[in-house]
């Protein structure tokens, strides 16, 4: 941490049109001032003169007096006091009109896109329309973007408004939609209708406090999307190879599933994954879990109990990335080397409705068929259900399965997700992943390394992760500390979008590794001292930004600034 003093940059400016005494008019904006110019207004409203200026800056005297007369006639003032009284003057701005101003910012994105492919008539210019209309009914519905196109043709960008780490899913959930619609209106279409999904970045202009403004976006990853939609068949939605990337880290895991690069229409129920059995699958053939042999052994005992018919119910709390679904893994493995029964479901979001699926085969659980299903007494001993993602699920549906399940009969079921309240006195037992320490983490990331590193840079990279499993897996495998693959680009995004935190706020925090106090925070962006105090606070109190005893604020880790530097667009 270190201080700034004569680096600082300025207050803000008077943008009113009111005068000085004098009659002189007021500069309209401060913003063209040089950064050279607004460290020597900084040491004006210090009480700072020339020489002083001079020395601190490492610069003639003659080169301040040059830069000082610059600065006036930029102001439009004459002498140094009014120089400060024009700083000074626009921290009178209200907050709500500060709040207005947006920016650009990278953003990860999927895009969904949709043709038809037959010759130009006036039933195919019908059928083009009716495609439109309905991508553009049901991107409303789902905080999509909608592009039209010519040639019977439109994209639908997901992720600008608001990030999710389920954000694949999302637009497979809203492309079953528009299919599904489609055929409804007119079943002929599915003979030329052909889609494309991929992932990438997007550079879109978006509000300080969160969701896209609607001036400006644009991504290598629509063109891509159009270009993989126009190489599929008929019938078939194609995943592009960052989509099938994503999916692999952030969808459900587990030994020998694999990401399908095609997908029917009118299969689109389906999540695009499923599992290829593998008979020499055990929990001693899986990859080793490091860093939770306590949990393991606990589950292991449960699982030895539920053998013997004695059920239980366990809730697997941690935040993403921690290794719930890999817990559930081993568990699952055990039970099949033992010759139990094993369900593997996971739930998804944003959808609208209960939304559970099937690990084996990508399909849909509903939740009537999951509460039957757990109402019958278990056929084989032991039997485990791991059910993953319930935070995902709305609070009804979960609370539901939670009643079903407090008398397990002889299974012993797993349920996991993030933190819930109160959970602990619907579940026989809770399990709380906390961080790994920064040993562990760098164990987990030599075994992923894709690429020759020295020992300093596996500590670096182990260091990003914040002690968590997943960051370390993704950052070995882009082989850098140093930038952020877009999986986690994801995950944080999602984070700062629920947050609802001022960005350009958070952009100045991130531009420099120290600390910054409000006063020097109001200067730099220009703006009232209760407004900034205000964000800084909420960015606290939300764990992005931590505050110190002398009441300056810095980022809680480094990965949470190299997210911010790397989303700012130049």
């Amino acid at each position: 941490m270190r201080k700034r003093d004569s680096n600082a940059t300025t207050p803000p400016l008077d943008r009113a049109e009111a005068t000085e005494a004098d009659g002189a008019a007021a500069p309209t904006s401060g913003h063209s001032l040089s950064s050279r110019q607004l460290q020597i207004l900084e040491m004006l409203r210090a009480g700072k003169v020339n020489k002083e200026i001079a020395n601190e800056l490492g610069i003639g005297l003659g080169t301040v007096k040059q830069h000082m007369v610059a600065l006036f006639k930029k102001l439009n003032v004459r002498n140094r006091a009014m120089a400060v009284s024009r700083s000074l003057d626009r921290q009178t701005e209200t907050t709500a009109q500060l709040l207005d101003d947006g920016l650009l910012e990278h953003r990860p994105c999927v895009v969904v896109s949709f043709v038809l492919s037959f010759d130009a008539t006036d039933e195919a210019n019908a059928m083009g329309r009716m495609l439109q209309q309905t991508m553009a009914t049901h991107a409303y519905d789902q905080d999509a973007i909608f592009l039209s196109r010519k040639h019977y043709a439109g994209d639908l960008i997901f992720g600008i408004q608001r990030s999710s780490e389920t954000l694949i899913a999302h637009a497979l959930h809203t492309a079953h939609r528009v299919v599904r619609s489609l055929l409804m209106q007119d079943g002929s279409i599915a003979a030329s209708l052909k889609g494309g999904m991929t992932a990438g970045l997007a550079v879109a202009s978006m509000n300080r406090q969160g969701g896209w403004s609607g001036e400006a976006i644009a991504s290598a990853a629509i063109s891509q999307s159009r270009l993989i939609a126009e190489g599929a068949e008929a019938g078939m939605l194609a995943i592009g190879a960052p989509a099938q990337d994503l999916l692999r880290a952030l969808g459900p895991s587990g030994d020998g599933i694999v990401i399908d690069e095609m997908l029917r229409m009118d299969a689109l129920e389906r999540l695009p994954w499923r599992w290829v059995p593998n008979a020499a699958a055990t929990s001693a053939k899986l990859p080793p879990l490091l860093g939770r042999d306590a949990e393991t052994d606990m589950l292991r005992a449960w699982l030895n109990e539920a053998k013997m018919g004695i059920g239980r119910t366990v809730y697997l709390e941690g935040e993403i990335g921690m290794g719930k679904s890999r817990l559930g893994d081993y568990v699952a493995a055990s039970c099949n080397a033992m010759g139990g029964q094993v369900y593997r479901l996971f739930c998804q979001g944003n959808i609208g409705e209960p939304a559970i699926f099937g690990l084996m085969d990508g399909m849909p659980f509903p939740l009537p068929k999951l509460m039957a299903s757990l109402s019958i007494a278990p056929d084989a001993a032991p039997e485990v259900w791991v059910i993953d993602d319930c935070h995902l699920l709305p609070q009804t549906a979960f609370k539901e399965i939670l009643q079903k399940t407090r008398n397990s009969d002889g299974r012993l079921i797993i349920l996991s997700g993030r933190r819930y309240a109160d959970i602990d006195g619907e579940v026989d037992s809770v399990i709380h992943l906390a961080r790994l320490p920064q040993a562990v983490i760098q164990r987990i990331a030599e075994c992923h390394f894709v690429a020759q590193t020295s020992a300093v840079g596996i500590n670096e990279l182990a260091g990003q992760a914040m002690g968590v499993p997943l960051f370390a897996v993704e950052l070995a495998r882009q082989g850098s500390s140093h930038k952020l693959p877009l999986s986690l680009r994801m995950v944080v995004g999602a984070r700062m979008d629920r947050l609802k935190l001022d960005r350009l706020l958070l952009q100045h925090v991130a531009s420099d590794p120290g600390t910054w106090t409000v006063a020097q925070l109001a200067r730099s962006l220009q703006e009232p001292k209760s407004a900034v105090r205000k964000g800084l606070e909420r960015a606290a109190a939300s764990g992005v930004l931590v505050r110190d005893d002398q009441d300056r604020f810095y980022y809680a880790h480094p990965l949470l600034r190299q997210a911010v530097i790397q989303a700012k667009v130049e």
